[in-house]
């Protein structure tokens, strides 16, 4: 049987670390420092867990049995009988990246710096979901995956890692496209023809983009089947062997998280050209309205004061009508007045009883003459049979007095000016009321 090759300490280390998240949390929870493992910010990469875990298993005087686990787990093999390096502390300096997940091909996450909270959901998502070691995250706002402190040409690592990447994810958040350094790093991407994965982020919208922008292929982070296409992209890109199952829990917890992270997006400060006419528009369209507002207000205003020095009723009900319609009632009044001036009585009579009240007129003894005289005139219809009389509104006179009465009296009137012709005349306005008609001059 072939002897099991001896492994380092550090040889350990680097075959956890290579496991994953998933594998190396599980192998910590059997050996009872699952706690010790978590204890570390969740933004450092697995080594720092690691090695935490590793710091509580000495205190218990359990390292040198936990860390030969790890060979049999990991590696099929036992520990070399050398001694055992301290592992580092996680306070400690950053350790070095491990073989496949090193500073060169990580994966670019560039977003608005206030949309750090965003950043560090996606982010952990995909370190959690994917088993992408937080060592293969650049993500410039997250502790421990951003830039080293220190760093004296921010500028040109910046440079550096955005050409080296193996995938781009640009967070298209309304912050993004106010972003100096977000549009720059877009401008590379695309310059250099980078391998990305646009995530658009509403209320971001493919319209907005494309208006600025072009015709870009991207998904809507709100999209179930686009981060599935996102972990496929990660995946491929990095070489990695993910659990279905794990990527499963951590984007249902990715979704439970992201609408009341969307809600706290900072809003856009710059204003797409089309949405600013078109908010010129309807300023132009809210002034003129706002003119027009002015001006009623200052009429009743002005009628209000009237009011205020009135003490006769009837005078302070003529005034609480608006000026526009009572002069239109005036003008038709006096319309009909210059109508039916020129007929006889009684033409105008009957014109009372046949349009006003809708029935035949009946004359005595003493108007018979001028009845006669009217149908003479052809003013009127005599009907034999019955002994009335009926307008004839086939006369050019006739019919003008019929229609400029009718557009008094079947015109549509407000309450407050119905209510005021009560007070003038003491009764109700309609064609029907006779002493209506004589107050207007029309008998």
């Amino acid at each position: 049987m072939a002897m099991a090759a001896e492994l380092t300490t550090e040889e350990i280390i680097d075959l956890i670390v290579e496991a994953g998240g998933s594998r190396s949390e599980s192998f910590f929870i059997d050996q009872g420092l699952g706690r010790a493992y978590s204890s570390v910010d969740k933004n450092w990469g697995i080594r720092k867990h690691v090695n935490a875990a590793l710091l509580a298993a000495e205190k218990d005087g359990r390292l040198d049995e936990v860390l030969d686990a790890a060979a049999a787990r990991f590696g099929d093999g036992t520990r070399s009988a050398q001694a055992a390096p301290r592992p580092a502390r996680a306070s400690g300096t950053r350790p070095a990246p491990s073989r496949n997940t090193g500073r060169a091909g990580r994966l670019f996450i560039s977003h608005a710096s206030v949309d750090v909270e965003l950043a560090n959901a996606v982010a952990d998502l995909l370190r959690l979901g994917t088993n992408l070691s937080g060592e293969a995250i650049l993500c410039t706002s997250l502790e421990g995956m951003g830039i080293p402190e220190g760093t004296s040409d921010y500028v040109g690592m910046l440079r550096a890692e955005l050409s080296d990447a193996r995938l781009v994810l640009p967070l298209l958040t309304p912050a993004f496209f106010d972003s100096d350094v977000c549009l720059v790093e877009l401008g590379a991407m695309w310059g250099m023809q980078l391998p990305a994965f646009p995530l658009v982020v509403p209320p971001v919208t493919f319209a907005r983009i494309e208006a600025a922008l072009g015709k870009i292929q991207g998904a809507r982070i709100t999209d179930t089947a686009s981060l599935d296409r996102l972990r496929d992209r990660v995946v491929e890109a990095f070489d990695l062997r993910p659990r279905t199952d794990m990527w499963s829990k951590y984007k249902k917890q990715f979704e439970d998280r992201l609408p009341a992270i969307q809600a706290t997006l900072a809003e856009s400060q710059r204003v797409p050209a089309a949405d600013l006419r078109a908010a010129k528009k309807a300023a132009g369209v809210a002034k003129k309205r706002f003119a027009t507002l002015r001006r009623d207000y200052d009429e009743l205003r002005s009628r209000f004061d009237a009011l205020a020095a009135l003490k006769d009723p009837a005078d302070v009900a003529d005034l609480a009508v608006p000026a526009d319609e009572r002069e239109r009632f005036d003008y038709l009044a006096a319309a009909a007045r210059e109508a039916v001036k020129a007929l006889p009585s009684i033409a105008r009579r009957a014109l009372y009883e046949n349009f006003g009240r809708d029935k035949a007129l009946y004359v005595e003894s003493y108007d018979i003459d001028d009845a006669d005289q009217a149908v003479r005139d052809d003013l009127l219809d005599f009907n034999e049979d019955e002994g009335s009389y009926w307008y004839n509104d086939s006369d050019p006179e006739i019919s003008a007095a019929v229609d400029a009465v009718a557009d008094l009296f079947d015109s549509t009137w407000s309450d407050d000016l119905l209510a005021t012709l009560k007070q003038r005349y003491k009764k109700v306005f309609s064609k029907q009321s006779e002493p209506t008609w004589k107050a207007l001059g029309l008998l």
